[in-house]
């Protein structure tokens, strides 16, 4: 019995890290997506005075580093795994993103909410977390409405 419990609590642990390290990972990637954003914008507003010109105005919103990237990792929260949409998404859109989601393979629980800046939240529930990203990134209601 007591071999069992140490069994679970290592495998719980073991989980737990794994959840974490890429609870990690996704915080450092929008980091350096953020840090090349902002180096990129300092570079253009720093050419803009050098060239007496108008400078450009400052994005409110994050901006978008790669404008190929319609969805990016957020941190986890437990084990909901979550995805900002960066594209604007109409009602019917969001449904439909909403049911091809939940109609991915290991998918067991799944939630979009728009946000107040035209993005989206998704959260989802998976039994394999590296998958369902994959899958996420070529769903067809997220690559046609890019376009």
């Amino acid at each position: 019995m007591a071999a069992t419990l140490r069994q679970d609590g290592m495998a719980r642990a073991r989980s737990i890290i794994a959840r974490a390290e890429r609870e990690a990972q996704a915080v450092l990637k929008s980091a350096k997506e953020a840090a090349a954003a902002a180096e990129q914008q300092a570079r253009e507003r720093a050419e803009a005075i050098l060239a007496g010109k108008p400078l450009p105005p400052e994005s409110a919103a994050e901006p978008r580093v790669d404008g190929s990237e319609p969805i990016s990792q957020l941190p986890a929260e437990g084990s909901t795994l979550r995805y900002r949409i960066r594209i604007p998404l109409s009602f019917g859109a969001l449904l439909k993103l909403k049911r091809e989601v939940g109609q991915l393979p290991g998918v067991t629980a799944v939630n979009l909410a728009p946000t107040e800046n035209g993005e989206s939240v998704l959260s989802l529930q998976a039994i394999d977390a590296e998958d369902a990203w994959h899958r996420l990134q070529s769903i067809p209601s997220l690559i046609e409405a890019e376009r």
